[in-house]
């Protein structure tokens, strides 16, 4: 799974973000509360976003189907870290 990440981040602006949270099963009910996925997802979303985070929350705040439980607040941890301390 995170091959495909990796794959997906790699292709920038080209790469489909709802087909690819689709495919980890990001938005799918079973599977979306799950470590592993939230974490990808995370790791996505972080990467997509990393210049300008506050479309990202924005989507993961509206997203219908997809409850962000970890995703939302592994991604903030990854931007902190992408920013460092602000201040």
């Amino acid at each position: 799974m995170i091959d495909h990440c990796v794959s997906e981040i790699e292709r920038g602006p080209l790469s489909s973000e709802l087909e690819f949270l689709k495919q980890i099963g990001a938005l799918d009910k079973r599977t979306n509360g799950s470590g592993t996925v939230g974490a990808i997802a995370a790791l996505f979303i972080a990467s997509r976003y990393a210049t300008d985070p506050w479309p990202a929350c924005a989507l993961q705040r509206n997203r219908r189907g997809w409850t962000p439980i970890l995703s939302r607040p592994m991604a903030g941890t990854l931007w902190a870290g992408l920013m460092g301390p602000i201040g």
